[in-house]
């Protein structure tokens, strides 16, 4: 017998604390649909200097046709404001991280619009806001990005995104990283937001209690609870010298549920008789064996709490490593038979 208690196990091979690379991309975070308060303390490296202030939904009436998801391979269609070639450096590589991870994109846009600016914020402080648009179903259809540029704000504008060296060594970068804040305001943009696809699935602060069982918080908009998910992607601070990468769990898990974005480098298995069984997290698969042997390599499997009676054998080959956690406060029991 096997249970999972909500920690992170490998049940096969090889361990290896979950890092998404695709593609040769490393995955951050950021702020979105939210405002970031900065508190002007250049002596506490790490300490948390930003807070999301609220995420700003627009709803739109457009008729049937043009609401209409597309189901298509998801892209981010990126325009500038106010932006410099140095500045959009961080940017872009945040861009195509997101690219990378999401396969398509399911209820949303699939060549989806943002524009990034730089611009004043009030109050002072501020250091990003996202504004998401919706239609009458929570379908997202676009979004705007603005970060401050009123003089408050110490930016670390990080020319060589792919390389986290400076974070790791004793003197760490003193401004607010742009590729980080980035990230996480593309989080908003395209999920962390109050759009109907994702308060349904709210119950109090929890997302999806029966699977996923998320802990979120209202401070400055939707985020991941800081207490419970500590340093996630979604949280609603971030500190000077932080980097942090976006999480397949609990982050983009939220996100595919609300709105079944398909991410193949996340499979999920539950307790559950759906007919339509793909091992998305919308859709997951009832056996953990088809988890254990379907799931890409080094990717993400999330077995929601239950019994499963099953006996579960692995056939993977070396090096084919997976990480297989239950989620927040579950328990999963595996009975070989």
């Amino acid at each position: 017998m096997l249970t999972l208690n909500s920690v992170r196990i490998h049940s096969l091979k090889m361990f290896r604390r979950w890092s998404v690379r695709i593609a040769a991309v490393a995955l951050l975070p950021v702020a979105t649909s939210a405002q970031t308060t900065a508190v002007n303390d250049s002596t506490k490296i790490n300490k948390e200097v930003g807070i999301c202030g609220g995420v700003f939904l627009k709803i739109v009436e457009l008729p049937e046709i043009a609401a209409k998801p597309s189901q298509g391979v998801f892209s981010i269609d990126e325009s500038f404001e106010n932006f410099n070639l140095g500045q959009q450096i961080p940017v872009y590589y945040a861009i195509r991280e997101w690219e990378a991870l999401i396969d398509s994109s399911g209820f949303n846009r699939s060549n989806f619009p943002i524009t990034f600016r730089f611009g004043p914020l009030d109050p002072n402080g501020v250091l990003a806001v996202t504004v998401p648009t919706a239609d009458g179903n929570g379908n997202l259809l676009s979004a705007e990005i603005t970060f401050d540029n009123d003089g408050s704000t110490n930016w670390f504008i990080d020319n060589s995104p792919e390389d986290d060296s400076e974070f790791l060594s004793g003197d760490l970068p003193q401004g607010v990283g742009l590729l980080s804040v980035t990230r996480h305001e593309i989080g908003h943009a395209l999920g962390w937001n109050t759009s109907e696809r994702v308060t349904v699935h709210l119950s109090g602060n929890t997302f999806d209690q029966s699977l996923l069982n998320i802990a979120t918080t209202t401070e400055g908009g939707l985020h991941t609870d800081p207490n419970v998910h500590v340093d996630d992607i979604m949280v609603p601070a971030i500190g000077t010298g932080v980097r942090r990468s976006i999480s397949l769990y609990p982050s983009v898990a939220m996100m595919s549920q609300s709105f079944h974005y398909w991410i193949s480098h996340l499979r999920c298995v539950a307790n559950t008789n759906n007919a339509s069984q793909t091992g998305s997290v919308y859709q997951p698969w009832s056996r953990v064996q088809v988890g254990v042997m379907d799931t890409p390599a080094r990717s993400l499997l999330i077995i929601g709490p239950g019994t499963y009676n099953e006996r579960v054998q692995s056939m993977r080959p070396a090096g084919d490593w997976l990480e297989i956690i239950a989620p927040r406060d579950a328990t999963a029991v595996i009975i070989g038979q």
